[in-house]
């Protein structure tokens, strides 16, 4: 049976459209008969007080939950330093996983396509595929940021052009994505 490795912020039972596509997309997988495991966080998208257990089987699908520091995702600094501290999490997290078939990582946490880089050196032999609904830094360049995220914004762009070219595919949401 293959195996699939899903890695997103947040997941089932958190109910963030990008959390229901997600366990759409798991489900779906599980019945076309692949071995499905998610890494996620332990925390609520609503209401960030509120934690979920470390491991879970639900439907079939293995849920992982790595601890999520309770930083204020509302501002920029705690938003890139929760993200930070996830994709390291994932990483050592997928590290004491069976070995995936193939590796689909979604657009959060924030600059979440970096986890790339680990993931193809410690699979090297797995599909790699970014779900796209964000691009990044050109997210955070809209929201404004100010000085910091234009100073800021060239390096990680020349980063996030380095993880990018590790996925097998990237599927989008829009044609203007691209």
């Amino acid at each position: 049976m293959p195996r699939l490795l899903l890695c997103y912020h947040f997941f089932h039972p958190d109910d963030v459209a990008g959390a229901r596509q997600f366990a759409e997309l798991a489900r779906e997988q599980q019945r076309r008969g692949w071995e499905v495991a998610v890494l996620t966080s332990d925390r609520s998208w609503r209401d960030p007080r509120v934690r979920y257990p470390p491991t879970e089987d639900w439907e079939g699908i293995r849920i992982h939950r790595v601890f999520r520091p309770g930083w204020d995702q509302a501002r920029p600094l705690g938003r890139l330093a929760n993200s930070g501290w996830l994709l390291g999490a994932f990483l050592l997290r997928a590290l004491r996983l069976a070995p995936p078939d193939a590796v689909v990582i979604g657009s959060d946490p924030a600059f979440a396509p970096l986890a790339a880089i680990g993931v193809r050196a410690a699979f090297p032999s797995a599909a790699l595929v970014h779900w796209c609904f964000d691009l990044y830094p050109e997210a955070i360049e809209a929201e404004g940021g100010g000085r910091a995220v234009q100073t800021l914004a060239p390096a990680a762009r020349a980063l996030m052009g380095a993880a990018y070219r590790r996925f097998d595919a990237i599927a989008d949401l829009v044609l203007r994505m691209r």
